[in-house]
Formats: structure tokens, sequence, C-alpha cells
């Protein structure tokens, strides 16, 4: 068994691990999505791994690659339900707190496919060009958004043990180190080095994976609880600023 094999053999058996935790601990009630996707990534790689024995290397190509993009898609939505730990301090969603997030995605998207597009990949083929690109584009929106998760839990109290902190550190470094990766294979194109990449990537997936293991085998710290009073008051001025939005929306229409 060589190096790589080793990556990978261990990286498939701390997934494992991570899925008995996320159910045998039951924070599969908080966080169904990220245990879904934890349950994806096992199978992508069982998928992978018979396709890429007993199938041809374009059928492996084509597999390997739409896995990879529903992948990507389910980090998204790993990002989303962290946003929704974070930006529900009462219980239910603010309004505010649902458009803000949805436009500063939607900001991060457009800056993140502007800066994927412009860089011209010294790949072999046009193929291989896109594929840098949409890599690229995949770790700098989710980069993106995880920085914007760390700032927004910073705003609201969250200890460093509480499990969506535990997920947002593992993830971040796992992505940031990817988007360094990328951009170097951006900027110099599929060299010799790129196997010692994307072992980098690989050990960074590893530690990332041991941080969610010891955050969510870990019971979360109890949060200060928060006032009824102050329960009460961020209520009322959510539901206020809902009101005088929708009488504004009513009186510029009968004008």
């Amino acid at each position: 068994m060589d190096f790589a094999q080793a990556l990978w053999l261990i990286t498939f058996l701390e997934q494992l691990v991570l899925l008995g935790i996320l159910i045998g601990r039951k924070r599969v009630v908080r966080f169904p999505f990220f245990t879904t996707y934890i349950a994806f990534v096992i199978a992508q790689t069982v998928i992978n791994f018979g396709v890429y024995r007993f199938a041809s290397k374009g059928v492996y190509f084509w597999v390997y690659w739409s896995l990879a993009l529903v992948d990507v898609l389910a980090q998204l939505g790993v990002v989303y339900e962290m946003a929704r730990e974070v930006l529900r301090p009462t219980g239910t969603w603010s309004r505010d707190a649902r458009v803000i997030f949805l436009i500063l995605g939607s900001v991060g998207a457009v800056l993140a496919a502007g800066l994927s597009f412009a860089v011209n990949p010294k790949a072999t083929s046009g193929l291989f060009a896109w594929t840098v690109r949409l890599d690229l584009f995949a770790s700098l929106l989710i980069a993106e958004l995880v920085i914007a998760m760390f700032l927004a839990a910073g705003r609201v109290g969250l200890h460093w043990r509480n499990w969506v902190m535990g997920l947002a550190e593992g993830l971040g470094l796992w992505v940031g180190l990817s988007l360094c990766v990328e951009t170097a294979h951006s900027y110099f194109g599929w060299t010799r080095q790129y196997a010692t990449f994307d072992e980098l990537v690989t050990v960074a997936y590893m530690v990332a994976l041991a941080r969610w293991c010891v955050s969510f085998w870990r019971t979360e710290p109890e949060r200060k609880p928060m006032s009824p009073e102050m329960h009460k008051y961020l209520v009322t001025l959510a539901d206020s600023l809902d009101y005088d939005r929708s009488r504004l929306r009513s009186e510029g229409r009968s004008k």
C-alpha cells in the first residue's frame, strides 16, 4: 500500500467513524443535512472506487466529476445549515437575517464566478481548463460563506466548543487549503506536483474529519439562557420591522 492509498483508507475510516458519531449520539437531529452529506461522501467513495476498478477511464472521468458537482452543492447545503444555526438566536428565522444571508451569498457567488473565470489556467485542454475554473469557483464560494459564518458566530457569542463552530473550523481549514491548491492549478497548470498538492488537501480533510469527530462526540456546552424579556424584545422587534415594512409598501401602492 503506497502513501496515497493509505491516506484514502484513513479518510474513509474517519468518515465511517464520524457518521457513527452523528447517528449514535443523535447529532443528526440538529444537523440532518451534514449527516446526509457525510453519508453521501461515503457512498461517493465506494462508487468511485468501484468504477475506477471495473470501468473504463472515460466512464470514471464522467462519474467522478458528476459526483464532485453534487458534492459541491451538498457543501453549500451544509453552509446553509450552519447559517440556520447561527442566524436563529430566537429559534426562528428573522426575515432580515434571511434576506441578508441570501444577499451575501448571491454577492459571493458573483465575485467567485468573476474571479474564477477571469483566470487563464495552463491546462492541457479546454475541458481541464473548465475543470480548474469550476474547482476554483466552488472553493472561493464556500470559503466566502464560511468566513461570513465565523463573523456572524462572533457577533452572537458562540463558544468554540459549540458544534456549529467545530463544523465551521473544520470546513474552513479544508476549503481554505483547497482554495490555495486550486489557485496554484489556475496559474501553474496540471504539473507533476499535482499529486503532492492533492495529498495536502487530503491531509487537511483528514484533520477536518478528526475535528468534526471530536466536536460532535463532546456534549455541547450550554448557551447562556436568554432572558424572557430579551427573547420577547427580539421577537417584538422583528414583528415590528415586518409590520412597518408591509405598511410602507401598502401606503406606497395607495399613492
